[in-house]
């Protein structure tokens, strides 16, 4: 799981929801917005209609949240871009762990914020 730091409340979410832009690449779709700040912000949701069980839901977060890490460093320090955003996953149906993770890690590397 992700440090209190880099991850998105819930005033945060509705923000990106209202004002952020969107991809979408299979699954996997993201919503983001540039910040100000030194890090970037992250949220994975992955609704019930999708997964019934939460074990799932949080095998899956879990997941997402390693290419994440993998993928995009957080903060300035461990060497990430000078633009930081806020981001939020969404996983809209179930696929296999490759798909998801290949699929995380190709939304992400396109982003331009």
């Amino acid at each position: 799981m992700l440090a209190k730091k880099y991850r998105l409340n819930r005033k945060q979410i509705n923000l990106i929801y209202k004002k952020g832009r969107g991809k979408r690449l299979g699954e996997i779709g993201i919503k983001f917005l540039a910040n100000n700040e030194s890090i970037s912000r992250y949220s994975v949701i992955i609704p019930k209609t999708v997964v019934k069980k939460v074990t799932e839901r949080n095998r899956l977060r879990r997941i997402i949240f390693d290419e994440l890490a993998r993928v995009k460093p957080f903060d300035s320090a461990q060497g990430g871009p000078a633009k930081h955003s806020d981001v939020i996953v969404r996983l809209f149906r179930i696929s296999t762990e490759e798909n998801i993770r290949k699929n995380t890690q190709d939304i992400i590397t396109s982003l331009d914020v």
